[in-house]
């Protein structure tokens, strides 16, 4: 199967995944709608709602979807040196200093939209987090979501496109995580994390180093600087930690660029991402897409 083929049964598959997702989570809202409004007013329900369709039944099917028309598969990436204590901070504050910068990005965005359309336009994530209590916001957004996330678009996506070379399971790694998460607040940082972490998971051949890269990000995001922003001392400290993450983060970032080094195989594609404009992949966009839209009316 080409490049191409593959990639566009990827597409398939996400597609599929997300049509589901979204097919349950819709009736599931309708059903509690109906039959038991107050669940709304509680601070874990809307985590339930997002999460329990998708990995309890979207996923499964996916995996089921994926196995037959993507059936070879390639071993997980060789072991790699040692992640030291030193070398893990590094990457932690490599990939906070990305998400505030494309956060300021994406605030700006959302900011020029919602001066166009006349009213404020939302962060979801934003939201969901202040609507729910740390409890939640720890168990589903700092555990389930990076296992899951670590499992589907690192592991999986690796036996799928690993014999590929590197830079196209990277890039477009990161471009199918960075679309999945279907809104503007997340899209354009989501998708350089999933980069980072697929090189992390190619160089290390450990799926337990990224999960931990994951986590921590989405712990500081989802209750650290929350907590923080409770008091006006906390989000004094807040933002002083925000510029260290900045700047310590564009540092690494320059100095990882130019370290930056691809293994090759001889069917390496020489542009990874054109093959978003595949059938199966143009499915996928648009509906992710279609998912940003709706995001921005909401």
């Amino acid at each position: 199967m080409t490049y191409k083929q593959t990639v566009s049964r990827l597409g398939v598959c996400f597609l599929f995944l997300m049509l589901v997702t979204q097919i349950l989570q819709t009736a599931a809202a309708l059903a509690a709608n109906l039959l038991a409004p107050g669940l709304y007013e509680t601070d874990w329900f809307i985590w339930v709602l997002s999460y329990v369709p998708l990995y309890g039944i979207a996923v499964p099917l996916f995996l089921l979807v994926g196995r037959a028309l993507l059936p070879d598969n390639v071993p997980a990436p060789a072991a790699g040196p040692k992640m030291t204590p030193g070398r893990w901070i590094s990457t932690v504050v490599l990939c906070l200093g990305v998400t505030y910068a494309f956060n300021i990005l994406s605030s700006m965005l959302l900011t020029g939209i919602g001066m166009l359309k006349g009213t404020p336009a939302q962060n979801p994530l934003d939201t969901l987090v202040s609507a729910s209590g740390l409890v939640w916001n720890l168990l589903f957004g700092c555990v389930v979501a990076p296992v899951g996330e670590e499992l589907i678009f690192r592991k999986w996506m690796y036996a799928k496109l690993g014999r590929f070379g590197d830079k196209a399971y990277v890039l477009l790694g990161g471009a199918v995580f960075g679309l999945f998460h279907g809104n503007l607040s997340q899209m354009f940082y989501a998708a350089v994390l999933g980069s980072i972490f697929c090189w992390m998971y190619l160089r290390t051949g450990s799926l337990l180093v990224t999960i931990s890269l994951h986590m921590t990000v989405n712990v500081i995001g989802m209750a650290v600087m929350p907590a923080l922003a409770m008091s006006e001392a906390g989000t004094m400290a807040a933002g002083v930690l925000v510029i260290v993450f900045l700047i310590a983060g564009g540092v690494l970032a320059v100095r990882g660029w130019n370290r930056l080094y691809w293994t090759g195989v001889e069917n390496a594609p020489a542009r990874p991402l054109a093959a978003l404009a595949t059938p199966g992949m143009l499915g996928y966009l648009v509906i992710c897409l279609g998912m940003v839209f709706i995001s921005l009316l909401s």
